[in-house]
């Protein structure tokens, strides 16, 4: 999808993972349990969600 939509791709895939990073990771400094649910193409790649998160320091453990 990157390489035939480009721009498309980063607006679906890569903006909003990186906006939804940063509201994870503010869900994450919080007390209590999150749970997040997102579509399977924002967990997949270098640009996925978890990717993102690690970027920030954030510990992710794949299951």
């Amino acid at each position: 999808m990157q390489a035939e939509w480009g721009q498309l791709y980063d607006v679906l895939l890569v903006d909003r993972n990186a906006d939804w990073a940063g509201q994870i990771q503010t869900m994450l400094e919080g007390s209590g349990t999150a749970f997040i649910a997102v579509g399977a193409a924002h967990l997949a790649g270098d640009d996925s969600v978890q990717s993102m998160l690690e970027d920030r320091g954030v510990t992710v453990t794949r299951r």
